[in-house]
């Protein structure tokens, strides 16, 4: 069909749908019937004219349809149950595949940071620094290996950890813009370090017969 053809077809269509989302106070019903109507048109679009405006068009048609239907229905709901009952759902499963790809990314990392570690002993200083490696070292020999956790204020310890996990979650999104470069190095940096680390301290108490 030609593009022309196939815009001729389904014009009235459109501008019903348009007018639609006008309304004040739209249908959420009619509105889901519109969106997969739309979704149909733009997914034949991409497939036949992939570089024209109409897909265009369609695109930003169905994005509006979709707005629509989650805003009205969030008029009617506690914010706060439709976040963590439907919104967060929806988000997780539509980035299914690029959390996916995360996962198997750093299971694969942490896969590099056990393998580097047993093949070089010397691995974690350099992961994790040399003091923390000694300072590990000295507490596993008085029989407390996890005792660099326990040392100093609890509370301090914990604002301490929880900054620098939202100093890392924020650099991590942040170099995200440049073509993710910056999130998988960073993706990839904590795999190692979490692989270096399981398998420094397993070795190193197995050694020591702590188990």
């Amino acid at each position: 069909m030609r593009e022309t053809q196939f815009i001729n077809q389904n014009k009235e269509k459109w501008e019903a749908f348009e007018e639609t989302l006008n309304d004040p106070k739209p249908d959420p019903d009619k509105l889901s019937g519109l969106l997969i109507q739309v979704t149909d048109d733009l997914s034949y679009s991409r497939t036949f004219y992939p570089n024209r405006s109409i897909r265009v068009y369609l695109n930003n048609l169905s994005q509006k349809v979709y707005s629509t239907i989650y805003k009205t229905k969030h008029s009617d709901k506690n914010g706060f149950v439709f976040f963590w009952k439907e919104d967060l759902p929806r988000l997780v499963y539509e980035a299914r595949k690029e959390l996916l790809f995360a996962l198997a990314f750093f299971i694969l990392s942490v896969a590099i940071g056990v393998f580097s570690s047993m093949k070089d002993p010397e691995f974690a200083a350099v992961i994790l620094g040399d003091e923390y490696v000694r300072e590990t070292l000295r507490n596993i020999d008085k029989g407390k290996p996890m005792d660099i956790y326990s040392s100093g204020a609890s509370d301090e310890f914990f604002f301490m950890i929880t900054l620098n996990n939202l100093r890392v979650a924020f650099t991590t999104f942040l170099l995200g813009v440049f073509a993710c470069i910056g999130s998988i190095f960073f993706l990839m940096y904590n795999g190692i370090m979490v692989g270096a680390f399981q398998y420094f301290l397993l070795s190193v108490i197995y050694s020591a017969n702590l188990f």
